[in-house]
Parts: structure tokens; C-alpha cells; sequence
């Protein structure tokens, strides 16, 4: 099984230097397999009849597109390539071959009409790039993205920030990015993103090893252990006993489509505490919960409520907080009473509020789960939206090692899991999720896998998964209803070891 990793721009580079250096593997040997990985992926998008132009900088990344000039011609394509004047190491020697070869070659400051050709390929700076592009290199960037055929950048669009995912000036716009070895945080990121395209990741031959350390790329091939047993002869009580707490009389909603988002996620016996003007809309659409009618006031949780919760706290095995409550003192008090029970606690919504000004609640025995959007993450950390966006790995990986009982579920265009010095990274942007009250159901999915799940952090990776390939891409009807009905085909095929 090979599993793919993310890395900042510095990891990656110690990765290929010890390669290189600790393990041996020549650099041109690296770069061959990087220009064979690419060109395996390139001829499936274009046609041999097409005409193509590799557009080489100076350095590593610009040695890379000369092999695959070299490779392409021996597949029979009609290939050019566009070099700086100045050429030396080893893309010195890659240029020597395609010259070798009679390939047809450009000087940069050479007058060149890139409308005539069917496909470009971006290796001009890679991830080698620290400051803005300026000079002829911006103007050759910007022909490029005015050029109306599909580009093809090689590990990272020319001008992007490997780490943030920032432009210096001027970046290429790939339709394709072939990522070598690793992603690069920059990437996955909101910003870039939009400059990558479709992201194929190409394996070059650096020893897995190397990145032990790294956070991993989630997957339902790399999700270790496998997936849990249910025993045949287990009963409602082997698979957890939930209490979730939430709702008010203006959101009913979020509380129910967590509650039945839960039920349909393997857990045994599930409860909910609402306020009472709720309770029947939970019981009508969703006969097999259980409602305990919470005291109330004008249709939020009252003070009488932290009373009846403290008093059948000892009832339940896992307990979520905060879907469809409100930003008020009860909020606080019913999150502090229920993260002073010796059991699991998903926190969600406006619960994660509550942790603001009382980051020592999450300094307890029991596991607290996390599931914040960034702007929440941002007001948790006492940060700016900005500084998150900037260094989200770095953020996460500290909060996670200050709070070594808590499991962080990051939610974005990528979901970031976080446990003690472990980080997973869900990477599918789908705008079929982006609607209200797909968070609610992210909740209610890792809630009941707590239930017989028994290991927070991978109950966590097992829901925010079930609740990326429960979701259809790019569909604009799309409900977190919908979702939650296909819950159920999802985790029967993860169970069966069908990777849809």
C-alpha cells in the first residue's frame, strides 16, 4: 500500500536531499522518474498528432521539463521547449541530450508565438521560487495565462508559495499540476488552489520513510486499523449510548439533522436534550430517538436545564454539544457541565464558542472532540482569519500538542485531523457540501462513531470520510438530507472494503 503525504515546502526538500544524500539515489535517477511520472500522466490528456511547448527555467524544475521533452520525442510527440541562456548543473546536462537529440529549442529573449502550439507545460520555477517574478519571466507567465490551450505545471504552478498557497506577482494557471512525491501545503490551500487545477500526485522514487513524520493524505485505502469489528452477537448497549445536547426554537433544524446523521452511524441507543418547545418536531421526524424535554426559556435551554443535565450525565457513554443553540451564558454553563463528565464530548458549533475565554476545559482526562470551521478556529486560538489561513498545519499541530487529550477536526476546502503529534488531511473540495447544516451532520456522524468506535482519532478520520463520500461532487440540489440517506450505503461499503 503506498500512502501519499503533505509536506511544507522545507519538509519536501530535506526528504529529496536525504534521499539523495542518506540513501544514495543519484539526482538524475529522481528526475527521471519524475519526467516518466509526468509524461505517463500528460499523454492521457493530449492527442500524439498535438503539438506541445515545455516551457524550462533554471534549475531542477526546468531539468525536469527537458526530460520529459526528451521522453515525449521518443514516444513518437512533436515537442519544443523555450530554456533560459543561462544553463548550469545538471539541467546543463538534460539540455546537452535534447540538443542530442535535434529537439527544437527557444531562448527565452527569442520572440515566440505560443498560440501555435496545442498544449504548454509550466516547468519554469517549481517550488524553488522566494520572491516576486519580474522581468521576462512575468511576461512569459502572463502569455501563458493568456494562451488559450490547457497548461500542465510540474509539481507546482510557477509563482505560487509552496506553503501558503500565495502569489508573488504573477502565477501560472495550470488545468493540471503533477505533484512529485508530496502535496505541498500551498496547494490545498483556499488561495492556491485556484491556480492548480486537477492535483496528480507522482511518486519519484524518495524512500517513504523519509516522511514518516508527515502528516498523511486520508484515504479509505490508508485508514489504520481497518475497519472495526461489530460483533454479530452485540446488542444496542455494545455500540454506545449518545446524548446529544442542542436546539433552540429558532434552529430545530441543526440538533435534528445532527441526531439522525448519528443514528444512522452505528450507534446503539441515542438521546437527545432540547428545550422543550422542540422536542415534539425531533420525536415526529425521527420516531426512534429519544427526546428529554429541557426547562426553557422563550425557546432556549433555561437555567433550570443545567440542573436536569447534571443529573443524567452518568446515563451515557458519548455526548455531543452545540448544534442549533445559541451564543449565551446557559451555552457556557451546559458546555462546562457536560465536559466535567469522564466520557467522550464532541463540540461543535456554538459550543466551540464557549471555549474561547475557557481554554482550560479542554485540559481533562476524557477525549474532547473539535469540529470547528476556520473562522471558529481563528476566535478559539485568538487569531486572525489571515494568520490561519497562512500556516493552518503549524496551528493545528500546536493546538493539538498543548491539548493532548483532543482530537481537532479543521473543516475547509480541506479537513485537517489532529491528535497529539498526528495530523490526517482530507483533500476533495466539493460545493455540494458547501450548505447549511452540513456541519450539523458531520457532528452526528462522529458522534455514533464514538459510540463503537472505540478510538477517538480514528473515529473521527472514519466520519469526516463517511461524510466526503456520502456527498455526490458538485451538485446543486444537494441537502444535508440527502446526505444523511446516504450514510448508510457509505459505511456498508467502507465495511466491506469497497472503496467508493
Amino acid at each position: 500500500m503506498s500512502t501519499n503525504w503533505i509536506c511544507t515546502l522545507e519538509q519536501a526538500r530535506e526528504a529529496d536531499y536525504r534521499a539523495i544524500h542518506d540513501f544514495n539515489i543519484p539526482s538524475l535517477l529522481l528526475m527521471e522518474h519524475a519526467a516518466q511520472g509526468c509524461v505517463e500522466r500528460l499523454i492521457k490528456k493530449i492527442p500524439r498528432t498535438s503539438k506541445g511547448l515545455i516551457i524550462c527555467g533554471p534549475g531542477n524544475n526546468g531539468a525536469d521539463g527537458l526530460a520529459m521533452a526528451r521522453i515525449l520525442q521518443e514516444k513518437g510527440y512533436n515537442i519544443e521547449v523555450i530554456v533560459p541562456e543561462k544553463i548550469s548543473g545538471e539541467e546543463r546536462i538534460q539540455f546537452d541530450m535534447i540538443q542530442s537529440l535535434l529537439i527544437p529549442y527557444h531562448f527565452l529573449n527569442e520572440a515566440l508565438d505560443l498560440n501555435r502550439f496545442d498544449y504548454i507545460v509550466d516547468a519554469i520555477f517549481g517550488t524553488g521560487l522566494s520572491r516576486p517574478i519580474t522581468g521576462v519571466w512575468h511576461d512569459m507567465i502572463f502569455s501563458i495565462n493568456t494562451c488559450p490551450v490547457p497548461v500542465f505545471s510540474v509539481d507546482i504552478p510557477s509563482g505560487l508559495d509552496g506553503n501558503s498557497g500565495k502569489v508573488f506577482g504573477i502565477a501560472v494557471k495550470a488545468n493540471e499540476t503533477f505533484v512529485l512525491d508530496c502535496l505541498k501545503w500551498g496547494e490545498i490551500s483556499v488561495d492556491g488552489a485556484l491556480y492548480c487545477g486537477n492535483l496528480q500526485l507522482i511518486k519519484i522514487g524518495i524512500p517513504q520513510c523519509l516522511h514518516a513524520t508527515h502528516p498523511q493524505i486520508l484515504a479509505p485505502e490508508n485508514l489504520i486499523p481497518p475497519f472495526p469489528i461489530r460483533s454479530s452477537f452485540g446488542h444496542k448497549g455494545s455500540f454506545g449510548k449518545a446524548l446529544m445536547i442542542g436546539g433552540s426554537a429558532e434552529m430545530p433544524g441543526a440538533i435534528t439533522m445532527a441526531s439522525e446523521a448519528c443514528f444512522h452511524s452505528g450507534i446503539g441507543l441515542l438521546s437527545v436534550f432540547v428545550p422543550y418547545s422542540i422536542a415534539s418536531i425531533l420525536q415526529t421526524r425521527s420516531p426512534f430517538i429519544m427526546s428529554i424535554r429541557a426547562p426553557e426559556d422563550n425557546g432556549h435551554f433555561s437555567k433550570e436545564a443545567i440542573d436536569c443535565l447534571e443529573r443524567i450525565l452518568d446515563q451515557y457513554t458519548v455526548f455531543s454539544i452545540g448544534n442549533g443553540m445559541h451564543k449565551n451564558e446557559i451555552t457556557n454553563q451546559l458546555t462546562d457541565v457536560v465536559l466535567q463528565s469522564k466520557k467522550t464530548v464532541v463540540i461543535d458549533a456554538d459550543s466551540l464558542i464557549a471555549l474561547k475565554d475557557h481554554g482550560s476545559w479542554l485540559d481533562r482526562d476524557a477525549i474532547t472532540i473539535l469540529t470547528p470551521h476556520m473562522k471558529e478556529m481563528a476566535d478559539l486560538c485568538g487569531i486572525s482569519l489571515e494568520e490561519l489561513k497562512k500556516c493552518p498545519y503549524d496551528i493545528v499541530k500546536t493546538f493539538c500538542l498543548e491539548h493532548p487529550n483532543c482530537v481537532l477536526v479543521l473543516k475547509s476546502s480541506f479537513t485537517i485531523i489532529g491528535h497529539q503529534d498526528q495530523l490526517r488531511v482530507l483533500y476533495v473540495p466539493n460545493n455540494s457540501l458547501s450548505k447549511g447544516g452540513s456541519g450539523d451532520v458531520l457532528c452526528g456522524i462522529i458522534t455514533g462513531a464514538c459510540g463503537w468506535i472505540k478510538d477517538a482519532f480514528l473515529a473521527a478520520q472514519y466520519g469526516v470520510m463517511v461524510h466526503c463520500l456520502a456527498a455526490p461532487h458538485d451538485e446543486i440540489g444537494f441537502t444535508p438530507l440527502d446526505l444523511i440517506r446516504n450514510l448508510n450505503t457509505v459505511w456498508n461499503a467502507l465495511k466491506k472494503g469497497n472503496h467508493i
